[in-house]
């Protein structure tokens, strides 16, 4: 597929879970690329609780926009808003952007903001919302045409950047997205979607941000590692999100294939019970640290792409306190003088993977498949998922009279966090050019409990492995 819009701006928007770089890209050359097939991580279609959006997830698909989304360095950006201000310790005045179109050719105005969050947003997403976004229903009320007030439960700093964020859309009281009527100011329209199949979108003319490359975009369901790496080789996919680690070496070898990487927003981890023996005993948590080696889960688990991390919040996050956390080298007489020095004596430790971690079996391997480990199979449910299976892994210790040593240990829970240095994203490599205008920046991540409040992308998860996939 050739075409005047860079790939590479197609494939660092996607990236980075919105298609942010094709919005605005002016074609330079004779022929345009009329259509991209994306593939990413998880089903974009209504298995995951998008019933709000038609069946559409709105991450990625640029159908719907909130008020303000986020830079690459992660700080709020004006978006649907232009500007705002905090007017005392719980009040916020937002200005709207002016000559917005929604998709059904109406302007955008605060009536269409009050709309979507007195009636919407406040109403039907559950209340989980008022945590999160610090409001309550009939805390928006309308300054006038351009002008809306929100009004905090209690002082939050915070509010422009938690609501940069996909699920925080604007649109008419004319929409009815439970019912397949999305009516958003993207730059894309919702044309279908298919259950577990597809999602596809088409161009907006009208978009506020500019001229919008390409014609169209197809979000094609494959969670499966191998099936994504499948397409893009095969040519069926342009780009995908996550391919396959273990192939990365050889998609990098082809030379009609780019792969680019970022840092990630998310961790990954293995969780301890900090109020249930034994392991309330910090000693014993920070020998379980010691027992295990990062370095080892990057190198075998991630194909050497990651990194370890000191905790749980990525550093591409600006309030992430890595520095000030300790590191962890595998330490095998640090770990045994721990142990001794805790309360533990000879207890049965459970180490749970979540069953949506990719490379959940690798992780299995590394930490379970030691002297004196067993696995079995158990179910972890989750609100918003179905059941998922997840492998538990049983060690059995000696008692503190006959204590194996710490490498006979190391398949328990550790502490330690682990992220991924790198979110890998691959596309089949075309001659194209292009540079980006109006309404084009790419957008970047930041975390709240299970999304990103800034950069509007993918669901960011808090996972039960201890390095990033």
């Amino acid at each position: 597929m050739n075409g005047s819009i860079s790939r590479r701006q197609v494939i660092s928007g996607i990236g980075t879970g919105a298609v942010a770089g094709l919005a605005g890209c002016a074609g330079s050359g004779d022929d345009e690329a009329d259509e991209y097939t994306v593939v990413p991580y998880l089903d974009p279609t209504g298995d995951r609780g998008w019933e709000n959006w038609s069946g559409m997830t709105p991450y990625w698909t640029r159908v719907v926009e909130p008020l303000v989304w986020g830079t690459e360095d992660m700080q709020p950006k004006p978006w649907l808003a232009t500007d705002w201000e905090r007017t005392d310790d719980t009040t916020w005045v937002f200005e709207l952007r002016e000559d917005v179109t929604f998709h059904n050719g109406e302007e955008m105005t605060a009536d269409d903001v009050v709309h979507s969050f007195e009636e919407d947003i406040l109403t039907e997403y559950g209340d989980f919302v008022y945590g999160w976004l610090h409001l309550e229903p009939g805390s928006v009320e309308k300054i006038d045409e351009y002008t809306v007030e929100f009004n905090n439960r209690e002082p939050f700093a915070g509010f422009p950047g938690t609501i940069a964020h996909n699920m925080i859309d604007i649109h008419p009281p004319e929409a009815d997205p439970w019912d397949g009527n999305v009516i958003g100011t993207g730059p894309f329209t919702l044309e279908a979607v298919e259950d577990g199949q597809h999602v596809q979108v088409e161009r907006f003319d009208d978009y506020w941000g500019g001229e919008v490359e390409p014609e169209q975009l197809t979000f094609r369901a494959a969670e499966d590692v191998t099936t994504r790496t499948n397409l893009l080789e095969s040519g069926e996919a342009d780009i995908v999100l996550d391919p396959a680690k273990s192939r990365v070496s050889s998609l990098r070898d082809d030379d009609s294939i780019r792969v680019e990487q970022e840092q990630s927003s998310g961790s990954n981890f293995v969780s301890i019970n900090i109020h249930q023996e034994p392991t309330d005993d910090a000693d014993l948590r920070r020998a379980l640290n010691y027992a295990i080696s990062q370095e080892e889960m990057v190198d075998s688990v991630l194909e050497g792409i990651g990194i370890p991390a000191r905790g749980p919040v990525s550093t591409v996050i600006d309030w992430a306190v890595d520095e000030e956390l300790p590191e962890y080298e595998r330490d095998y007489d640090q770990a045994r003088e721990l142990v001794e020095q805790s309360s533990y004596n000879g207890e049965t430790l459970s180490l749970l993977v979540a069953n949506w971690v990719s490379c959940r079996d690798r992780y299995r391997s590394v930490l379970c498949t030691r002297p004196g480990a067993r696995t079995r199979d158990g179910v972890y449910d989750r609100p918003r998922w179905s059941h998922r299976i997840v492998s538990r892994s049983k060690l059995r210790m000696a008692d503190r009279s006959t204590r194996t040593a710490p490498s006979q240990r190391r398949s328990t829970t550790p502490t330690t966090s682990g992220r991924s240095d790198r979110r890998l994203r691959c596309s089949r490599v075309t001659n194209v050019t292009g540079s980006p205008g109006n309404g084009s920046t790419t957008h970047t991540q930041a975390t709240t409990e299970r999304h990103r409040s800034m950069g509007c992308t993918s669901p960011a998860r808090s996972r039960t492995s201890p390095i990033k996939c």
